[in-house]
Order: C-alpha cells, then sequence, then structure tokens
C-alpha cells in the first residue's frame, strides 16, 4: 500500500471550506471550523 500523502493545515481548511465548513475561532494552531446541515444541526470540527 502506498503512504498517504502529507496535508498542511492550510490545505485542509480549504478542504473543509469546499464540504461547507467555515472557520469560527482560531487561537494558536487550533482552529475551529463550523457548518450547519440541512436538517438544521450544528457541526463543530477543531483542528489542532
Amino acid at each position: 500500500m502506498p503512504k498517504l500523502r502529507r496535508l498542511s493545515g492550510a490545505t485542509v481548511i480549504a478542504i473543509l471550506e469546499d464540504f461547507g465548513f467555515t472557520v469560527i475561532a482560531q487561537a494558536g494552531s487550533h482552529v475551529k471550523l463550523r457548518r450547519i446541515d440541512p436538517a438544521g444541526e450544528k457541526q463543530t470540527l477543531t483542528i489542532l
């Protein structure tokens, strides 16, 4: 099996923004993203 490619934090955030997430906060290297799904549920994700 081939090794997985390393992604930078900026690349991961850009990919997640394509899925509807928006950056709501950042503290140092921690970034918090959130989206609201079609059912109205908030989904929060933290990138370290």
